[in-house]
């Protein structure tokens, strides 16, 4: 349940190496790198690397080819990672490599857009004639009129809106042939005299003139027999060139899988300069790493006699934080999206993933336990684990399991109470029962919160908090104080009269909390950046704040009992109306509506309960949202 243990390393050799020592030390070693000139502020004459990464185009350019091989990046092993540094431009290799691709892909792209242009068009022709079909003329003759022109073409829908304007007042007959969202095809007839003006007027306008085939001659039937001829042939020409474009992307794809992972591999490791720093002759990295891997990456560079490499434990380092990375086995590993929405824990405290993981999914059953409900959130996360792989998958698969339990131990199936017995007894049936249980549970859930604190407190050295907090030692000896006096009260119905029972577990803990700051600053030496004056009026409301934090955090949890009681009282209501309803179409219907809503509305809203008792009650207790993400530089899949 901890944060994981990190080293920082610091790496340095000779700026010649430095390629070679990226790619085999730094990438898929998780490292979280760090500016080395604000961590080595002793080393003097450290500047950055200036360069301009010469591998951004390529990358850019391969991930847009990628859209036709749909690759991914690979991990390379070190024997290809030698063959990489082994070759000479390999810069230039690649270069030339991605210009054949994108010669070949646009070959393809104006093959397709050609073909399809003048199919367009052919079409377009045909359209144009569907009104003289039957006439027994040459169509030939149509663009051979001695005192009348004929034109066939296309516009913009705006310029056409536009040429009506315009030819209001002219001699043109003009006909609409098709009109799409934003083309208008369409054919105009004008006297011979004025055709250049009309041309010049439509040309304006941008009209996209569309000829007939050379020595198509002939009837309109004629004509289109033709057009239907060379369409086919336009379309055999397309999906010949498209089976040939497949079997070029398939013959190529692993040499452009290879290419792929290249560019990613030396991009990356060109990017990794903004971090490093160097001198007339040697480079310089700093990165966290955690403890396994630091050993691994040791061993690998101390046959190097050119490398230096200098490891410090986090508590040594002073320039900078270790950043903090979750570990957790892979069926409590989903549950971290709960922290990390909440926010990253500090550097060296415990990692509460697996406390919600139990919390969480218990609570939840409690407050939605029925065994057929369960059973379809059971089905709903299978699949989106094992299916859609999605992480949070396990979740839900979780929680329907929890859900069937605590319907088993209720008796409720699809809410009804009667058709399997109760391990245990219905919610309806044992009210105070479910009640006093919820709040043991927050009681539990408060205390290990407290619990918790106090060793994230000793991890990290503030003995202030730990000692004297509502949430330390002081804190938690009175809450738990006021727990045991209380079950005493409730069994025995008599309160302890004890005096050192008192003054321990009251009166101590009260004095501590109301003189934090001071007890601090006194007696742990706990030294201020800004010295405040100390207020008792603060002091008070903070210890009355205090007080009645634990009051209603410790309430707050009967909503566990109250929703389990409300999804019961749901759940009886839909029966109610199913006893009800005359028609079995309508029983039927009653009962698939009625739990779709219970499974839908108070699903979600028991989830964000949840999640609220468990950001609210506990994890304000004792998380420290100061953490930074790890970030690595791991890219790629395994083979």
């Amino acid at each position: 349940m901890s944060v994981e243990k990190m080293k920082l390393v610091n790496i340095a050799g000779p700026i010649r190496k430095f390629e070679e020592i990226i790619l085999k030390h730094i990438i898929n070693n998780d490292v979280h790198l760090e500016d080395a000139q604000l961590v080595l502020e002793s080393i003097h004459g450290l500047f950055p690397f200036m360069d301009e990464n010469q591998y951004d185009n390529k990358l850019f350019s391969i991930e847009d080819l990628n859209k036709h091989f749909n690759v991914t990046t690979k991990k390379l092993s070190i024997s290809k990672i030698n063959d990489i540094l082994g070759e000479n431009q390999k810069a230039e290799t690649l270069d030339a490599y991605i210009k054949t691709i994108q010669d070949r892909v646009n070959l393809h792209h104006s093959i397709i857009d050609e073909s399809t242009s003048k199919i367009g068009e052919k079409q377009q022709v045909m359209n144009q004639m569907i009104p003289i079909m039957e006439l027994d003329i040459n169509i030939d003759n149509l663009f051979h009129f001695d005192y009348v022109k004929f034109r066939f073409g296309k516009l913009s829908s705006d310029n056409y809106r536009k040429l009506k304007r315009y030819i209001r007042d002219l001699d043109v007959i003009l006909i609409t042939n098709q009109v799409t969202e934003d083309t208008v095809w369409l054919s105009y007839f004008m006297p011979a005299i004025i055709a250049e003006k009309i041309d010049s007027i439509f040309a304006s306008l941008f009209f996209e003139r569309i000829r007939l085939a050379g020595g198509i001659e002939g009837t309109p039937k004629h004509v289109q027999e033709v057009l239907n001829m060379e369409i086919n042939q336009l379309n055999l020409k397309i999906e010949k060139e498209q089976k040939e474009f497949d079997e070029f992307i398939r013959a190529e794809k692993s040499n452009f899988q290879k290419a792929f992972t290249e560019i990613h591999y030396l991009q990356r490791a060109n990017e990794i300069k903004v971090y490093a720093g160097h001198t007339m002759e040697s480079f310089y990295i700093v990165g966290w790493v955690p403890e396994k891997k630091a050993e691994e990456i040791k061993r690998a560079l101390s046959s190097d006699l050119e490398m230096m490499y200098i490891e410090e434990d986090a508590d040594d380092v002073k320039n900078t934080n270790p950043p903090t990375k979750l570990k957790n086995r892979k069926m409590i590993a989903p549950y971290e999206m709960l922290i990390t929405m909440y926010g990253l824990p500090q550097y060296n405290t415990i990692d509460p993933t697996s406390f919600v993981a139990i919390t969480y999914t218990v609570m939840f059953g409690i407050m939605f336990g029925d065994i057929g409900q369960g059973f379809l959130f059971l089905l709903a996360g299978i699949y989106f684990k094992f299916v859609k792989k999605k992480s949070f998958g396990l979740i839900v698969l979780n929680i329907g399991i929890f859900s069937m339990i605590f319907g088993f131990l209720y008796g409720s199936f699809f809410g009804n109470e009667e058709i399997i017995r109760p391990i245990w007894s219905s919610p309806l049936h044992s009210i105070n029962t479910i009640l006093y249980m919820s709040v043991g549970m927050g009681v539990f859930m408060i205390l290990v919160a407290m619990v918790i604190n106090i060793i994230n407190k000793i991890r990290t050295k503030d003995y202030g908090q730990l000692f004297f907090s509502k949430n330390g030692i002081a804190g938690f000896v009175l809450y738990l104080g006021a727990i045991l006096f209380i079950l005493n009260f409730v069994i025995t119905g008599k309160a302890i009269g004890s005096i050192v029972l008192i003054v321990l577990f009251f009166v101590l803990p009260i004095v501590a909390i109301f003189f934090e700051k001071q007890l601090s600053e006194k007696i742990v030496k706990v030294k201020k950046e800004h010295q405040e004056k100390h207020s008792f009026v603060e002091a008070f409301f903070e210890l009355f704040e205090a007080l009645l934090g634990f009051l209603s955090n410790t309430i707050s949890f009967v909503r566990v009992g109250a929703f389990a009681l409300n999804h019961a009282g749901l759940s009886l209501a839909v029966w109610t109306l199913y006893n009800m309803n005359t028609s079995a179409g309508g029983k039927v219907i009653v009962l698939i509506i009625g739990n779709l809503l219970i499974i839908g509305l108070e699903g979600l809203i028991v989830g964000i309960q949840c999640l609220r008792l468990q950001y609210y009650e506990m994890f304000s207790r004792f998380f420290s949202i100061n953490g930074r993400k790890f970030v690595s530089q791991n890219i790629g899949e395994d083979n």
